[in-house]
């Protein structure tokens, strides 16, 4: 019982830490004046995103049905496992693009509020084992 309550709070306190390392990294109030809106949504949407993502991976971790052999062998749960990981590569390559900077940013956007939502439909399509 002890031991379990320190593995909720030691992957809680892992998970607060990511989200503030992402908060400090990405700073989500330092306004690009020449691009304001698309930026804002960006950085918005991506912490909206982490946030979403780091509560799911808590609940698949200490509630949900892992049944890793066949999730590994399932192609959704690999689509899947791709495709969480296209929002943070958008966000660590945003620099690196000069031209198109606007669309790049609501295309990413885009992708985020997506990944949200397909985080969502994961987590009601689970058996929780609460």
């Amino acid at each position: 019982m002890i031991l379990s309550l320190f593995t909720h709070i030691l992957f809680i306190t892992a998970m607060l830490v990511t989200f503030v390392i992402a908060i400090i990294t990405i700073k989500p109030l330092m306004i690009n004046y020449r691009r304001k809106y698309s930026t804002l949504l960006l950085k918005f949407s991506y912490l909206v995103y982490l946030a979403v993502f780091l509560a799911a991976i808590y609940c698949f971790v200490f509630f949900g049905d892992l049944d890793l052999d066949r999730r590994f062998r399932d192609t959704f749960f690999i689509i899947s496992m791709v495709l969480l990981f296209l929002p943070n590569l958008g966000m660590m390559a945003r620099r690196s693009v000069r031209h198109q900077r606007v669309f790049y940013n609501y295309f990413f956007s885009a992708l985020n509020l997506f990944m949200i939502y397909f985080i969502w439909f994961l987590l009601s399509h689970t058996d929780w084992l609460f």
